[in-house]
């Protein structure tokens, strides 16, 4: 579903987010701690960083206004991607063993979904490095 709520992407060859939308989505990111992975909040946030991602990498393929990582940039949350990022990585070394064994409950979706939010934010973070602005905001 798209942020409009009509469950369609984009068809006018702009991608699948407007600039407006994508400001309004990365100004709303927020830091999660490894006990909210897998909330309803936390996914919901997950299918927005998706989105990000699937529009940072046609602006960048189209060569067009790079208006995702302007918002990443303007907005000072390039390093919220790499608390995020972390936030998985502890949850995988100290939850993830638990779900293994049974002792905590996770659906296999949500499961997925979450071991998968590593790779969306790993890729997203990689088109963004691309950009000196957003190597330096991180250098700072």
């Amino acid at each position: 579903m798209n942020a409009g709520g009509t469950g369609q992407y984009r068809t006018d060859g702009g991608g699948v987010l407007s600039v407006y939308e994508a400001e309004h989505h990365v100004q709303a990111l927020r830091a999660f701690a490894v006990d909210q992975v897998g909330s309803e909040a936390w996914m919901k946030q997950h299918d927005v960083i998706e989105k990000l991602n699937i529009q940072a990498h046609h602006n960048a393929l189209s060569k067009h206004d790079e208006f995702v990582m302007d918002a990443f940039v303007s907005f000072d949350k390039v390093r919220l991607l790499l608390h995020e990022l972390l936030v998985v990585e502890v949850w995988k070394e100290k939850v993830f063993p638990l779900v293994r064994q049974g002792t905590t409950h996770l659906t296999g979706l949500k499961l997925y979904i979450v071991l998968y939010h590593e790779a969306t934010l790993v890729n997203l973070l990689e088109v963004l490095l691309y950009h000196q602005s957003v190597c330096e905001v991180l250098d700072e």
